[in-house]
């Protein structure tokens, strides 16, 4: 369900507090330790000046957080921060982007909340969050996007490290019933069904109270994400997760079943000559294009359907040894399970991606079992 504009989607949901905590707790955890007082969560001011013509740049999230007092005394503000920025496609500069925007925050913070002296200036966590489907290549370090350095300058190299968290890689979250998690899922979500049982659990969640705006962001964004993604349905305007679901995803899912039931037999009368070369090449022959063509549809249908009946136990199989190549006996053995009944071309061409792409066995079936 990828699509809705990226950074203003995450920004209007990462923006409230209640998100932010799970995402901390949830998949920032190495850097944000147990020590974080949570509820002392603060959104700063994201606007900088940058450049020498004095343009504003705004960043997309900036958080500050208090860390609880470790000599027994009173809990004092640490400067310390957490600094989110969004992308939907890789950018082999993205390092140095973000190191644009943190001396832009040193900047500010100078300016105007002042450096006692003698004191350090904060320290700042930066955070990519990384919403496409295809695999991030374009490394997390400045120093892979520079040059090497001439003999005697190594030494002023400039060295920053950002933390990518990617949304369709990052698996489940730490912590229980994490708001981050479900936009996460939502977003990886190919069918309405999958997505609506998301939104079940959200709004069972937000029944127990205290998430009235948080409801309402979550409504916004996924209003706009189903009017993205269907362009020619009228969505109407809901402002709580309830609202959507009866609104829009109930009215939506018996016409999305019968577009991705048109969508399969498309895709599989494509696909059935490609599969049916790898078996026999008599059954390549029934099914060439030439020979197509002049079958009446029914028997065409048939045969590619024969077609792909006799290749889907070969794509398991090639699956589950792909697994077994690449994260062991253990991720094959579940990985098959999860794919017994798999009859979906288009689902294995994902799986396949998957496979190439995702850094763990637990991340690939996180994916299977959401996508």
């Amino acid at each position: 369900m990828n699509g809705f504009p990226h950074d203003a989607s995450y920004k209007l949901l990462l923006a409230h507090k209640q998100l932010m905590i799970d995402l901390g707790k949830g998949y920032l955890h190495e850097a944000l330790t147990g020590e974080i007082d949570w509820d002392s969560l603060e959104l700063v001011s994201p606007e900088h000046v940058t450049g020498g013509d004095l343009r504003r740049h705004a960043n997309d999230l900036v958080w500050r957080l208090r860390r609880r007092s470790t000599d027994g005394g009173e809990e004092e503000w640490v400067d310390f921060f957490a600094m989110l920025e969004f992308q939907s496609s890789p950018d082999p500069y993205m390092a140095v982007r973000v190191m644009t925007y943190m001396g832009a925050c040193y900047q500010d913070f100078i300016a105007h909340a002042g450096v006692p002296q003698g004191t350090g200036l904060p320290v700042i966590f930066p955070v990519v969050i990384y919403n496409g489907r295809g695999k991030w290549n374009s490394g997390c370090e400045v120093d892979g996007a520079m040059q090497l350095s001439p003999p005697g300058l190594e030494a002023y190299r400039p060295a920053l490290r950002f933390k990518l968290l990617d949304v369709w890689r990052c698996g489940k979250a730490r912590t229980e019933r994490n708001l981050a998690e479900a936009i996460f899922r939502i977003e990886r979500s190919q069918t309405l069904d999958s997505a609506g049982q998301v939104v079940d659990e959200l709004i069972e969640k937000f029944a127990e109270g205290g998430y009235e705006k948080v409801d309402r962001s979550f409504a916004e964004w996924l209003t706009a994400v189903l009017r993205n993604r269907f362009p020619n349905r009228r969505i109407p305007t809901c402002t709580s997760l309830k609202e959507v679901r009866m609104q829009a995803i109930d009215e939506l899912i018996p016409w999305g079943e019968q577009q991705i039931k048109h969508e399969a037999r498309e895709r599989a009368a494509e696909m059935a000559p490609k599969l049916a070369a790898k078996l026999a090449p008599e059954m390549a022959a029934k099914l060439a294009p030439e020979m197509a063509a002049k079958l009446a549809p029914e028997m065409a249908a048939k045969l590619a359907a024969e077609a792909l009946q006799k290749v889907f136990p070969l794509l398991r199989q090639s699956l589950a040894d792909r697994a077994r190549d690449r994260f062991g006996e253990r991720i094959a053995r579940l990985l098959s399970a999860e794919i017994e009944l798999l009859e979906d071309p288009a689902a294995f061409d994902r799986i396949w991606g998957w496979l190439e792409t995702c850094e763990s066995g637990d991340s690939l079936l996180a994916l299977v079992q959401t996508g």
